[in-house]
């Protein structure tokens, strides 16, 4: 390891630099977190590893020396090169250049968003566009999603993943640095990246197992990684992209590799193993460090829930990484766990789950170019304006928004006009609120996920009325945020059968609402909503829910709901029952008993 190679002062002070500390006061050891006095290789010389600044790091001479005892070992057993007195690798000397990967390195037949030996171009040659983009503008794609769960910052190992990118050739978007850096924060356990197709998640995604295989497993131990995708082909496709990196830059570390059908496997000799699966396959019994999952949106919510999570449970530090265009009215494990990061991004809450979405916003005009760098954060630099161009001209027009807007497709006759909802957005100071006219709380569960909206309406002395919204995923949660606002005397409206299971008693302020005052409501809030009556704070649940919701004349009255199987907008139902109670809208009567013959 290091430790034999004579590393000088120099070399040192610029390692414990790069870690955040000097000489005098050298930084912790990589693995024990005693004070370093050495430096160690995180890929060894006997695995491909180089001497550059970017592949060492501080450690004590104690956890250097096992693991330099550690990989010998594992050589000899394998009967891998051993190394020569200088503790350099007979057939892998220090000046040994890694060799070129093939022409087809990292070729991806569904998303090639640039050649695999070029770095990747920040803009679009001019001589690159075709005569039918000459006349579209300059516009580059949005770096940052539109919708990300909160960042609790702190440490992370995104710019590992970078460095790696760049030894493999590869120049990361700032999109794609941005997730890795995300991605890579410790504490996250379940992780949702959703962009149009052709802007590199597949890099993304590769660079991930390769990482947790090479730093991670030099860090952690042996990992397991194994890539699940909608169909075996392609999953066969990553993993085979990602076994040929191996063989042609990490040569000494591959112990073994299997490539008959249906038991495809790379082993390495630190005993880390990484496969492909699909995602009809049987997944249990097997333990996994990271678990990658390739168009999630194509993916059955059984196979996720009952297949693919519990692989993780035991694992320390695992990561299950989902990666997908848009999904469709068959997407219900994708919709899931969508609802779950928002629910988190109107909490304000940094959980477990980490949630990135690169899509316009519903009121954004999809015939313009400027609304496809919402879903695009490669439009400029792998994928070209004219393309996009091209692919909006085509007759089906919900596969364009779908694959190529990342938009999940809404409706022809929403409830509310597009556009309407995001207008009436404010932020009231306290003092503008009329405290001598209750506030009205109603709540809604989610059928398909079993959580639950809270939507709070509070009147405005200018005679509008405020919504807020929220969502918890658990009942002692949903009984503990109303205790205090039942205690307060606040109005609060539970759907039926929901008293009989609160956790405490419940006054007369507390009422049941149910699907008849909805539809006798829903048109009344219509046009309380339509004239300005209504602001709202952004909550981006009650947004979503808003922009696929439809409405329908049924039985004297307006009934809402959505035409996607599966989807939910119980947020909109407690919206319609607060607004309704909060301006003391007049109440329909009952519909009459007609007595035939």
């Amino acid at each position: 390891m290091a430790t034999n190679r004579g590393y000088g002062p120099k070399i040192k002070a610029a390692v414990y630099g790069i870690y955040g500390g000097t000489l005098s006061d050298p930084p912790p050891c990589f693995r024990c977190g005693m004070p370093a006095e050495s430096v160690d290789h995180i890929i060894a010389h006997a695995l491909g590893g180089t001497d550059d600044l970017e592949n060492l790091r501080p450690a004590c001479l104690s956890c250097n020396s096992k693991d330099g005892a550690r990989l010998g070992a594992a050589l000899k057993k394998r009967k891998l090169p051993h190394s020569d007195t200088t503790g350099r690798p007979n057939q892998l000397p220090k000046s040994r250049p890694i060799p070129k990967p093939s022409p087809d390195f990292f070729s991806d037949p569904l998303e090639a968003p640039a050649h695999p030996l070029k770095k990747i171009p920040q803009k679009v040659p001019e001589t690159a566009r075709n005569s039918a983009a000459a006349d579209l503008p300059a516009i580059m794609g949005h770096d940052l999603p539109r919708l990300a769960t909160p960042d609790p910052g702190g440490p992370t190992d995104g710019p590992l993943l970078q460095q790696l990118a760049e030894r493999l050739g590869i120049e990361l978007m700032p999109w794609q640095i941005y997730a890795a850096e995300r991605l890579l924060r410790p504490g996250v356990r379940t992780a949702l990246v959703s962009v149009a197709r052709q802007n590199g998640k597949s890099y993304l995604l590769r660079l991930l197992a390769i990482h947790w295989l090479t730093h991670r497993a030099a860090e952690k131990g042996p990992q397991t990684v194994v890539l699940a995708a909608n169909s075996r082909n392609l999953a066969v496709d990553q993993w085979a992209a990602i076994v040929r990196i191996f063989e042609e830059r990490y040569e000494g570390a591959v112990e073994k590799v299997s490539r008959g059908a249906g038991r495809e496997r790379l082993t390495l000799v630190d005993g880390s193993i990484f496969e492909p699966v699909a995602a009809s396959d049987s997944i249990h019994g097997k333990s996994v460090d990271l678990f990658l999952c390739d168009e999630i949106w194509d993916m059955k919510a059984s196979v996720i829930d009952d297949g693919i999570l519990p692989t993780t449970i035991a694992r320390p530090e695992p990561l299950v990484a989902m990666f997908s265009t848009a999904g469709d009215e068959n997407s219900h494990a994708m919709r899931a766990w969508r609802e779950r990061g928002i629910a988190d991004i109107d909490a304000g809450t940094a959980g477990s789950h980490l949630f990135l979405e690169w899509s316009p916003p519903d009121e954004a005009d999809e015939n313009l170019p400027e609304t496809w760098a919402y879903g695009n954060p490669g439009l400029g630099r792998t994928v070209p304006l004219a393309a996009l161009e091209a692919a909006s001209q085509r007759p089906n027009r919900q596969a364009f928004l779908r694959a190529h807007l990342n938009k999940w497709v809404q409706f022809v006759d929403p409830w509310l006009p597009v556009g309407l909802w995001p207008k009436l957005q404010s932020e009231p100071a306290d003092k503008d609120f009329d405290t001598n006219r209750p506030t009205v709380t109603a709540v809604e569960q989610d059928k398909t996920t079993g959580g639950f909206a809270i939507v709070t309406a509070r009147n405005l002395h200018s005679g509008r009325v405020h919504v807020t919204a929220y969502a918890v995923q658990r009942e002692p949660e949903l009984w503990a945020e109303l205790k205090p606002r039942v205690d307060a005397g606040e109005t609060v409206l539970l759907p039926p059968l929901f008293p009989a299971r609160a956790a405490y008693d419940l006054p007369d302020t507390v009422r049941v609402v149910g699907d008849r005052e909805l539809r006798g409501w829903a048109a009344f809030v219509e046009q309380a909503i339509l004239t300005g009556i209504v602001s709202h704070a952004g909550d981006v649940q009650l947004a979503e829910q808003l922009g696929r919701t439809t409405s329908r004349v049924r039985d004297g009255g307006l009934a809402i709901g959505t035409a996607v199987p599966g989807a939910s907008v119980h947020a909109v139902r407690a919206m319609v029952w607060a607004v309704a109670e909060a301006t003391k809208l007049q109440k329909p009567a009952p519909a009459p008993v007609i007595a035939f013959g």
